[in-house]
């Protein structure tokens, strides 16, 4: 209520409300660093305004608006920070990255495993996916051990010459396409030696399996059909060139 007097003595009432509070904000919420090697700290530390409660998951609990804390996970680990009041609640995140523990001692980073698999009764030696790679070769090779085909050319992880790189030696053709289709070595751009890559034989419907099959132009290049083309052009410019002197 505000009370005044108007110029004759007389008291007026105004009934202006309560003042309305501010809405609760983070201002942030930082892990540092957020890459550790399983059993080192990282410090999460935070800044609230307006709350009336703040509290982390993970075990942390109630804490105060700014503050800081060291944790130690062993996991990779997501926390959330929850403040309570006007407007609210609001919640931030951050990650911290765990790696380089294997508490179980099978040659898998225990990291790894959780995101794979969500749980840690997967040993080295197995091959969950079927793939002809055992799990220890997939973690080292950096594929994913519960997909058979981790870069989806067509090839199995344990059949691919790159299993991380669809088209491993950058000819113009899928590595399964190669093994599958037209029988060439995914390894080797130009598998018949000739000169010409398998992708641009292909593109110009010559075996790219027989070096006496070979696209007619005279000018191209390895590594797709634009070699060839580009060539094709100069060819000609160089044609008309001619032609134009004997005038």
């Amino acid at each position: 209520m505000l009370y005044c007097k108007d110029r004759y003595g007389n008291i007026q009432c105004y009934d202006i409300g309560a003042p309305s509070s501010p809405d609760v904000s983070i201002g942030s919420f930082i892990a540092d660093p957020t890459s550790i090697v399983g059993g080192q700290p990282s410090a999460l530390s935070w800044t609230v305004s307006d709350a009336t409660s703040v509290s982390i998951d993970n075990g942390i609990g109630t804490v105060s608006a700014s503050d800081n804390r060291d944790v130690t996970p062993m996991v990779t680990t997501t926390y959330t920070l929850t403040a309570q009041g006007q407007g609210g609640p609001v919640t931030a995140q951050v990650t911290v990255t765990v790696t380089g523990v294997d508490t179980d001692s099978d040659g898998l980073d225990d990291d790894w495993e959780m995101r794979y698999f969500d749980d840690l009764t997967h040993d080295g030696s197995e091959d969950f996916d079927g793939d002809g790679w055992d799990n220890a070769t997939e973690f080292a090779a950096g594929t994913d051990p519960t997909d058979t085909d981790t870069d989806d050319d067509g090839l199995s992880d344990g059949a691919d010459p790159g299993p991380l790189d669809p088209d491993f030696d950058n000819d113009g053709l899928s590595d399964g396409d190669e093994v599958n289709e037209y029988g060439t070595d995914p390894s080797d751009p130009d598998s018949d030696g000739d000169g010409w890559s398998d992708g641009d034989e292909v593109e110009y419907e010559t075996d790219p399996n027989d070096a006496n099959s070979r696209p007619a132009h005279t000018f191209h290049g390895l590594g797709g059909g634009c070699g060839a083309q580009a060539g094709m052009l100069f060819a000609l410019v160089v044609v008309l060139i001619r032609r134009r002197r004997k005038r």
